[in-house]
């Protein structure tokens, strides 16, 4: 359905390879649904249960996030009573809050007595204050009061705090988030990316074809944050030379005041706005382009980086936040974020190398596909099982212990019986 879901998804799945899981999930998705979809890819009932949770956010309309986030809080403690009732009578071993990846609203599982594992976390980056200006005024007035409610929130949020000190292990999505969470909770994360890839068949080798105009794909939600138009800014100062297609992949509250914007910088005609296609037809698009241009001024990671890379396509992307550990300079040209104009003519510089030299793009793709192959579900999972096992088997293993064992082909296991894990995940407003 999106990307929260789809991580809450691979998660569960992958927990359910190894331990017996009960997944604590929204209502707004039907439990016996999902045991259809976990058969079909051979998955025991009795491996992997799913139950879906009510509160009077499943059906109060949304207006503005701080309803969102009382409903979603309200939804985590009428969980929080339905599993420790079913913890009375059959113990859990181990609870896991999977997504949603924003760090505000954890819950109080660690009320459960057992180990609880939290993340990987993300959503504490700030908007960059030097921007305020390339956004709309609504948008920047909610930009800075969320960049407020972070400071305020990481530090002084009772439940943030106790949520951290009581977890076994805490993931953060970034180095970014990690900087934030021990400055907030006095806690340090073992950082780990939120998403991941599934594993594509072999790419061929690329090689870019300068008969026909370069192939830039943007995608994302078309919300003020996510800042397309410094990608067009940067497109419409091209030298005449260089031919270029862009395609727009998203849908969002931004897009009418985006086509004035490209319509005044004339660049409008080179534009497709192909809004949301089926998930399989999306991936596609990063097949047809050349580069895939990331410009968000605040995101926890983006999967659209990682599925880029599966791709073999090179990424020009600013260069903070979740986007600067994911991207390397073999795979992509990063962007500084210290001044708009510096950025925008990052970009542009970015755009005119990789479609002026098709041997520096090709190497470029070859590292895109290199890169990618360390972020595969099937690898962040292995980790992930490592931390179950260290808080499972405490006197064995030792904390962040995972880190050290990440590399190793295969996981650690115990040999002992699988345990149950609940994994409680719902969807975010944003």
């Amino acid at each position: 359905m999106n990307m929260e879901t789809r991580i809450g998804w691979n998660r569960a799945v992958a927990s359910a390879k190894d331990y017996d899981t009960t997944v604590v999930h929204s209502a707004e998705f039907s439990s016996a649904e999902l045991a259809r979809e976990a058969e079909a890819m051979g998955i025991p009932a009795e491996r992997l249960k799913f139950i879906a949770v009510k509160s009077w956010m499943t059906w109060m309309p949304m207006p503005c996030d701080a309803i969102y986030w009382a409903g979603y809080r309200a939804w985590h403690d009428v969980a929080l009573k339905i599993v420790a009732s079913i913890h009375e009578k059959e113990p859990f071993g181990l609870v896991h809050l999977v997504s949603y990846c924003g760090y505000r609203e954890p819950g109080q599982w660690w009320k459960l007595g057992i180990p609880f594992i939290w993340g990987p976390v993300g959503g504490t980056q700030n908007f960059p204050a030097n921007f305020f200006k390339k956004i709309a005024l609504g948008s920047a007035i909610r930009e800075a009061i969320r960049n407020r409610m972070n400071d305020w929130q990481l530090c002084r949020s009772g439940r943030v705090r106790s949520a951290a000190q009581n977890a076994h292990t805490v993931f953060a999505a970034s180095s970014q988030a990690q900087r934030d969470m021990l400055r907030g909770t006095g806690v340090r994360c073992s950082r780990l990316l939120e998403t991941a890839v599934t594993p594509m068949p072999p790419v061929p080798s690329r090689q870019l074809d300068t008969t026909r105009p370069f192939r830039i794909l943007w995608s994302g939600r078309l919300r003020e944050w996510k800042a397309l138009p410094l990608l067009l800014e940067a497109i419409a100062g091209l030298p005449s030379d260089i031919k270029f297609e862009l395609r727009v992949m998203g849908v969002g509250a931004s897009e009418n005041r985006w086509r004035k914007i490209a319509d005044r910088f004339k660049v409008a005609e080179h534009i497709q706005w192909i809004g949301w296609p089926s998930y399989s037809e999306g991936l596609r698009q990063y097949s047809w382009a050349d580069a895939f241009a990331f410009t968000s001024l605040r995101d926890t990671s983006g999967t659209g980086l990682l599925e880029s890379l599966a791709a073999g396509t090179p990424i020009i992307g600013v260069d903070h936040q979740g986007a600067r550990d994911i991207m390397t300079p073999q795979c992509c040209i990063p962007v500084s974020v210290d001044a708009p104009g510096i950025t925008v003519e990052g970009f542009r510089s970015a755009i005119i190398r990789m479609a002026r030299d098709p041997e520096f793009w090709r190497r470029l793709s070859e590292g895109a596909v290199h890169r990618a192959s360390l972020f595969s579900w099937d690898h962040l999972s292995e980790q992930i099982d490592i931390a179950y096992q260290n808080a499972l088997q405490p006197r064995t293993f030792q904390l962040g212990d995972w880190e050290e064992h990440s590399h190793k082909e295969n996981s650690v296991h115990t040999g002992q019986s699988p345990v149950h894990l609940v994994a409680a995940m719902h969807q975010s407003s944003e």
